[in-house]
């Protein structure tokens, strides 16, 4: 959605593909759009108004996990995708501890699906203490872990890029704003 609503998609990518498969936009491989999920890594580009991004997207599948590594080497961010409808999974705490070992600190957890669950401010606060409580216990581990939470609906485009009136309740930024306000 970030692709999407930052206008970084060619022509005729927008003319040939379903809006209701965003992740189309970057599975490439016939076999990751058959089976819905993310195989290997697919490299971006889009702008911001304050800086030039990169996106490794990868895929949040345990059985390719090592190809999240290979996306997250490098990285100076880590954004992961949450379900509002079902919190935190076991392949987002593997992937979070693979991000923390190859040193990344900025952390940004997309709580995704909130048109889902009616734009639920309950939902979200509840998927974010789960959120927090997990990473809190992580940083006896690793210090000076900086993170950011955000309600989000990636089909709407809800708070990606542009607030929405949907989630008035949040006071926070967009994601993009968060991804912006980072320091590199």
């Amino acid at each position: 959605r970030l692709l999407l609503d930052t206008e970084s998609v060619y022509d005729d990518q927008k003319n040939h593909f379903d809006p209701n498969k965003i992740a189309d936009l970057l599975d490439g491989l016939e076999a990751e759009q058959a089976q819905g999920i993310t195989i290997d890594v697919a490299h971006r580009f889009f702008d911001s108004e304050s800086r030039r991004y990169h996106i490794a997207d990868s895929p949040g599948h345990e059985q390719y996990t090592r190809n999240m590594a290979t996306a997250c080497s490098g990285s100076q961010a880590l954004l992961l995708v949450v379900d509002a409808t079902s919190g935190m999974k076991k392949q987002t705490e593997h992937h979070l501890e693979i991000a923390l070992r190859l040193g990344l600190r900025n952390i940004v957890f997309a709580v995704n699906k909130m048109d889902l669950v009616n734009f639920s401010k309950r939902k979200f606060t509840s998927v974010k203490q789960e959120i927090e409580n997990y990473v809190k216990e992580r940083s006896n581990q690793f210090d000076s872990i900086c993170l950011f939470i955000v309600p989000v609906s990636g089909l709407r485009g809800d708070n990606v890029v542009k607030n929405s009136q949907r989630l008035n309740w949040y006071g926070g930024k967009t994601l993009l704003d968060t991804l912006d306000s980072l320091q590199a």
